[in-house]
Parts: structure tokens; C-alpha cells; sequence
């Protein structure tokens, strides 16, 4: 059985950026125990969200079979 490890989960909106051209609506993952990052994914809705956590799995160093948005 493979260990899942947390990830805390950054949502950015372009409205709060100071340069929404740049930077449009997106996501990052961040792993809760090795502290690597996937991102950004953008968009902000779930499907983004697992995308991130699908691509942190997959570059994390910490050797986890998945990664669950937690805190």
C-alpha cells in the first residue's frame, strides 16, 4: 500500500495580482512533508487542483503514492 502525504494548496487570482496580464487564475500544490511545489496549474476549479496534486506526486522528492490537499 502506498503512503499518501498533504499538500497545502495556493489559489492566486489575477484580480489580486499587480500585474493580471502576467498572471492569470492559477493554482500550486505544496507538499506538507518535503515542502516541493508543482505549479502553477492554471484555473482555480477542482480539476486544477488535482492536476496539481497529480503533478506533485509525480516530481515530489518525498516518495508518496499521492498527494490529498490537507493542512
Amino acid at each position: 500500500m502506498s503512503m499518501e502525504s498533504t499538500a497545502t494548496i495556493e489559489r492566486v487570482r489575477a484580480k489580486d495580482n499587480p500585474n493580471p496580464q502576467a498572471h492569470p487564475d492559477c493554482v500550486y500544490a505544496t507538499c506538507n512533508v518535503a515542502g516541493d511545489q508543482a505549479g502553477p496549474v492554471y484555473g482555480i476549479g477542482p480539476s486544477s487542483v488535482e492536476l496539481a496534486l497529480a503533478r506533485l506526486t509525480r516530481e515530489c522528492a518525498c516518495g508518496a503514492g499521492a498527494h490529498v490537499e490537507g493542512e
